[in-house]
């Protein structure tokens, strides 16, 4: 078996090599799991479906959908919302690329508007969940 050395030079049975390289990764893991240890929190969603109806005279529904969300790590530390309808079988995905951010009294307000089904058909009725990611993975979650 191949030994290390100590800084005074000698051997360091290998055994003890596998414990500090494993200290070593434990360390690791906990300096890459983000900034902040706080969950996300969503006080409260409002939606709205609406009725489109382009010149093309196509007629279409459409969901706008906003979370008032609370982070105590920050705001910037969310990465992505989900828009769920389990039942459908159906996810819109945002990002900060995509997603629309408003204040509104003391409250930040994050979400999109103009979500559609894929064939641009009426939207599903039901429940719907309403995600939260932050960067180091943790969620919250509200039905509405």
């Amino acid at each position: 078996m191949n030994q290390g050395m100590n800084p005074a030079g000698n051997p360091i049975p290998g055994r003890a090599i596998r414990c500090l390289a494993v200290m070593i990764i434990v360390l690791m893991a906990f300096s890459t799991t983000g900034c902040g240890s706080k969950m996300p929190e969503i006080s409260a969603v409002e939606w709205r479906l609406e009725t489109r109806s382009p010149e093309s005279g196509f007629v279409y529904e459409s969901l706008s959908v906003f979370a008032s969300i609370k982070d105590d790590d920050g705001l910037d530390n969310i990465s992505e919302l989900w828009v769920l309808n389990d039942e459908a079988a159906l996810a819109w995905k945002l990002t900060d690329v995509d997603w629309i951010k408003t204040t509104e009294g003391g409250d930040t307000w994050i979400g999109g508007s103009s979500l559609t089904t894929p064939e641009m058909t009426g939207m599903p009725r039901g429940t719907y969940r309403f995600v939260a990611i932050d960067v180091a993975g943790q969620r919250a979650e509200k039905e509405f």
